[in-house]
């Protein structure tokens, strides 16, 4: 620990004061600035027409825009209002020409009944060519499979007599393993 000895502890006290002092002097003379009322001038706003006009060159845009876009990529047949006339919500401001619209909408209705036709006929099993053209595929399908059953039994008797390579018997086995799989 460290003693003092002498004046520097009267001078120690001495700055402290000073110190507090200072900080009270500031302290005090912000307060009186903060206190005092500011003045300003202002009007009350009144309405009533422009009376005077400035020429200038510049752009006229809207506050809130509005963006009329159509649904369809199509002309348009007639505007039915003017250039700077009010509009309400809902009013019919211009006709597009929806003939190809029309044509197009025909068209998928055909396919429409078309395709509900198919649905039909699959439902009640097919049509008539359908039913004999599977069972042909199923015919001949069938045929394949038994004339390979037949080769696999050929070539396995073979095979046993050392007169077929184990080759030969795997390539039967495997497309009589394809013909049933299909």
């Amino acid at each position: 620990m460290i003693f003092m000895r002498g004046n520097s502890g009267k001078s120690t006290t001495l700055a402290l004061i000073l110190l507090g002092l200072g900080v009270l002097v500031f302290v005090l003379a912000a307060r009186e600035g903060r206190d005092r009322p500011v003045s300003i001038s202002a009007t009350r706003a009144l309405r009533q027409n422009l009376s005077s006009w400035i020429t200038t060159n510049g752009k006229v845009e809207p506050v809130a825009p509005h963006i009329i876009q159509a649904q369809l990529t199509t002309f348009i047949e007639s505007v039915n209002v003017k250039e700077g006339q009010t509009v309400n919500g809902g009013q019919l401001l211009m006709t597009l020409d929806a003939k190809d619209v029309k044509t197009e909408l025909a068209h998928m209705r055909e396919q429409f009944v078309a395709a509900e036709n198919e649905r039909k006929i699959a439902a009640a099993g097919g049509s008539a060519e359908e039913i004999a053209q599977l069972d042909s595929d199923l015919a001949k399908t069938n045929a394949e499979i038994d004339r390979l059953r037949s080769e696999r039994d050929s070539l396995e008797r073979l095979y046993a007599k050392q007169a077929a390579t184990r080759q030969e018997v795997e390539q039967t086995k495997t497309a009589l393993a394809k013909a049933e799989a299909d």
